[in-house]
């Protein structure tokens, strides 16, 4: 019961710790580009957060969550690498589109 409860908590952790990332990410992105988010770039652009926010919290964030488990590691570096480039190129793209 314990590891159903410690689940759905960090669930939870990981929806809010979604939907805030993406908020303040789209914000600071209409920001400082000065653009309207519409279209296909904003598909790019969501695309690019959200791996952003994976490697986020694969790699420092479910360290300091409630569930705790044999299989919690985090991402290589080599394909933290690629992902975080992956995202770059997609944001880049984003506005040229």
């Amino acid at each position: 019961m314990l590891n159903i409860f410690t689940f759905l908590l960090e669930f939870l952790r990981v929806v809010i710790i979604l939907f805030a990332g993406l908020a303040l990410l789209f914000f600071v992105e209409s920001r400082l580009l000065l653009i309207t988010l519409e279209g296909a770039p904003l598909f790019l652009l969501l695309f690019a957060n959200v791996v952003f926010i994976l490697v986020f919290y694969r790699n420092k964030l479910q360290f300091s969550g409630w569930y705790r488990g044999k299989e919690v590691k985090s991402l290589p570096p080599r394909t933290s690498k690629a992902l975080v480039f992956i995202a770059f190129l997609a944001i880049v793209s984003a506005f040229f589109l």
